[in-house]
């Protein structure tokens, strides 16, 4: 037997859970070994993707002793468009107080 760990990061928490599983145990087949009664296994269940540091892996991965995965979910906004938005807003508090646009300087 093999031991996983697999983390579950929340918007205020990080919820962990550790297994012994067969050895060459994929990703996918984790799921079903999950205890039924424990919390984290419903959001186990809809994880739309897997990590493993750092990086995306599929359902498919093979998993080896101490490896540690992390059940990622979808993501709230997409970055580049929270990022506009952001900036957008401070452009127009300035505009509102009669500063210029640090970035285009008004043009």
């Amino acid at each position: 037997m093999i031991q996983v760990r697999i983390l579950l990061a929340k918007a205020r928490d990080l919820q962990e859970l550790l297994l012994e599983v067969p050895p060459g145990t994929t990703v996918q087949e984790l799921v079903g070994l999950c205890p039924k009664d424990h919390p984290m296994v419903n959001a186990l269940a809809q994880t739309q993707a897997w990590g493993q540091f750092g990086r995306a892996i599929t359902p498919q991965t093979p998993l080896f002793e101490s490896t540690e995965i992390a059940a990622l979910g979808p993501l709230k906004a997409d970055p580049k468009a929270a990022r506009r938005q952001r900036v957008n807003a401070i452009r127009e508090q300035r505009l509102k107080e009669g500063n210029a646009d640090r970035w285009t300087k008004n043009r």
